[in-house]
């Protein structure tokens, strides 16, 4: 069996501003899937071990993706990360 590698939601991000296209929630999900694999897994500095869904319900909790907004306004560019890890 092989172990599928953990994913940042940070590379949902860089997804987000290299496509831009305006993603509904149901729309990003394909589109991690399409460029992830269905069984991708995604952590940030404070969860582990998200799936697609959960991984895009994290970035709209956080502000950090507004659905239906396409380009580099899907991110919220203020502050993709709040902890001091990624230096």
């Amino acid at each position: 069996m092989q172990l599928q590698q953990m994913q940042h939601v940070h590379d949902i991000l860089a997804l987000l501003k290299q496509d831009q296209h305006g993603y509904s929630a149901a729309g990003l999900i394909l589109a991690i899937e399409k460029q992830f694999g269905v069984d991708a897994r995604f952590n940030s500095c404070s969860v582990s071990d998200m799936d697609c869904e959960q991984a895009v319900r994290f970035l709209i909790e956080r502000g950090k993706f507004i659905p239906g907004q396409s380009g580099c306004h899907s991110a919220n560019d203020g502050s993709a990360c709040s902890c001091a890890s990624h230096a």
